[in-house]
């Protein structure tokens, strides 16, 4: 399971904020698109993408009221050439975005039908409106892989419409693993509906997190973004019949009373209000010991990645750093290292670092460690690897360039494991042509 972070920009730190997400190792990074509480999300997503090299990058989310579908996908697509490849297109229905400008919840069936129109757009399709033939025209002067579509989804309703037409689900359930089960289960039996593989969809989860020594600390911590959270689960048109007895009763109440003056904050009177067992069971929080079974074991139902929101409004810069820093450290070097199966040899390793890192669609890796056993550099061990590499990440980029995303995808086994690499990066249309 790859973990990514999801944080507000910041006026004149976005791209810090980015860079300091990739050095920490998070696989991807999210900023909320709500205008009145944040800047512009996919400008300050611009200066991420130039301030970084491999982390990917994107909305989480936007929505269909303030954008016009051609301005989302104009949006994520610029995003996806200057970043070369690194965009995902984060979407749901609305909430604070919508709250602060005297507008509502969109229904299913108007994000619906907005998300086909993004899709449509983003695959260089026409799209009719208002009797007037439409199209993202520049998409043809560039090369680059479409931009991954990803619903952010609570409800049976919107997990089914996720399912129809995204490439990625982003639960938003919280972390209870028979929660995040019964949403994996409904988004495969709708994708089998809809006649598309479940297996073509990668499934996500936003999980409220806290890792910290201190047990009621990492509670308050994220008790703030629970009750958003939680609350999401009651949003406008919602049934509340089909949820858990101790999420239905939390989310009647938070449908009633919740104060989106106070949207996120843990000090405010709905978030106050929730008891510490429930946030033990939505969110995951405490010290290590704790919080890596809880995050294993939704790795374990199938969950492909996560966005893990790391506290709260307006929680202390100090606290902040630690509970950033415990899951950078701590739990994220253990998810991505599962990734690869136990015993795995180096070979396998490497193959694994270049598709995850790189979203590579192949990988070769060659071993020609004996052709090379006294070479001063292989003294201690160390391989010598060819290895070829197919990823959207390599377009408009020179040679230099495709090898050192290489080297960088694969950092962390060099120079003890790795001694070196002799590549050879396609774009996946040179890869195509190549066979031909």
């Amino acid at each position: 399971m790859r973990a990514g972070v999801i944080m507000p920009p910041l006026p004149r730190r976005s791209a810090e904020l980015a860079r300091t997400a990739e050095a920490l190792g998070f696989a991807s990074m999210l900023y909320p698109d709500s205008q009145n509480l944040a800047p512009d999300v996919w400008q300050q997503l611009a200066l991420a993408a130039q301030a970084t090299t491999t982390i990917h990058l994107g909305p989480g989310v936007t929505n269909p009221l303030t954008r016009d579908p051609a301005v989302t996908a104009g949006a994520a697509l610029t995003l996806q050439v200057e970043s070369g490849g690194r965009a995902i297109c984060g979407v749901g229905r609305g909430d604070s975005s919508l709250q602060r400008i005297g507008k509502t919840t969109v229904t299913i069936a108007e994000f619906e039908r907005w998300l086909v129109t993004v899709q449509a757009y983003l695959s260089g399709a026409t799209v009719e409106r208002n009797g007037f033939t439409s199209r993202l025209e520049w998409l043809r002067a560039v090369e680059v892989a479409k931009v991954p579509v990803e619903v952010a989804a609570t409800g049976p309703r919107a997990i089914a419409v996720a399912a129809r037409h995204a490439e990625r689900i982003a639960f938003a359930v919280g972390a209870d693993p028979e929660r995040i089960g019964w949403a994996l289960e409904t988004a495969r039996a709708a994708a089998r509906e809809a006649g598309r593989d479940p297996a073509s969809i990668r499934y996500g989860a936003y999980l409220n997190c806290a890792v910290h020594p201190d047990l009621a600390v990492a509670r308050d911590a994220v008790r703030g973004t629970v009750a958003t959270f939680a609350r999401f689960s009651s949003i406008a048109g919602a049934s509340l019949d089909h949820l858990p007895l101790r999420l239905r009763e939390v989310a009647a109440r938070l449908r009633t009373h919740y104060d989106m003056r106070v949207h996120t904050r843990a000090k405010a009177d709905h978030a106050r209000g929730l008891e510490d067992e429930f946030i033990d069971w939505f969110a995951i929080a405490g010290p290590l010991e704790i919080a890596l079974p809880r995050f294993q074991r939704l790795a374990a139902l199938g969950l492909d990645f996560c966005h893990v929101v790391p506290g709260s409004g307006e929680l202390r810069r100090d606290v902040a750093a630690t509970i950033l820093q415990s899951i950078a450290t701590e739990v994220v070097p253990v998810l991505h290292a599962a990734d690869v199966p136990p015993g795995a040899s180096r070979a396998e390793r490497l193959r694994e670092r270049l598709r995850g890192g790189l979203d590579a669609v192949h990988v070769d890796v060659r071993d020609e460690s004996d052709a090379h056993a006294g070479h001063p550099g292989a003294a201690g061990g160390a391989g010598h690897y060819q290895v070829v590499v197919v990823s959207a990440r390599f377009e408009g980029r020179d040679a230099v360039a495709r090898h050192r995303l290489v080297y960088e995808a694969v950092g962390d086994l060099l120079p003890d494991e790795v001694h070196a690499l002799a590549i050879t990066a396609y774009t996946p249309d040179e890869w195509r042509q190549r066979a031909s």
